[in-house]
């Protein structure tokens, strides 16, 4: 899939789709080395439902951009909802172990409806 320029504003953060409880702020800091330094990151996966655009994948370079002042993102953007967002989030960091999985996603590991 061909990677989008998205505006970092229209991203929704606030959605519940972050499985982890917290970022790690080395990383980011890390990220926006790099992104200073000219290097192209991975773009971040965003499933997009008509008319909010929710982010699944990327937190930490989401937040790397932010940092570097930049004001769009190179994003997959897929047609989907929240829960779809959800459900991708949950696959693509299931095997991050470091940091903790925020309390929705605890609820949905045990078997719980979004």
């Amino acid at each position: 899939m061909t990677a989008t320029m998205i505006p970092l504003r229209h991203i929704k953060l606030n959605g519940g789709t972050q499985p982890r409880a917290e970022l790690n702020e080395e990383h980011i800091d890390r990220l926006k080395a790099a992104i200073d330094e000219g290097e192209e990151l991975p773009p971040v996966v965003i499933y997009h439902d008509g008319a909010d655009y929710w982010l699944a994948d990327g937190f930490h370079r989401v937040q790397a951009h932010y940092r570097a002042m930049r004001i769009d993102i190179p994003a997959e953007v897929r047609q989907g909802t929240r829960r779809d967002a959800v459900l991708y989030s949950l696959s693509a960091n299931r095997a991050t172990e470091r940091l903790g999985q925020s309390p929705l996603i605890e609820l949905l590991w045990l078997g719980k409806k979004l």
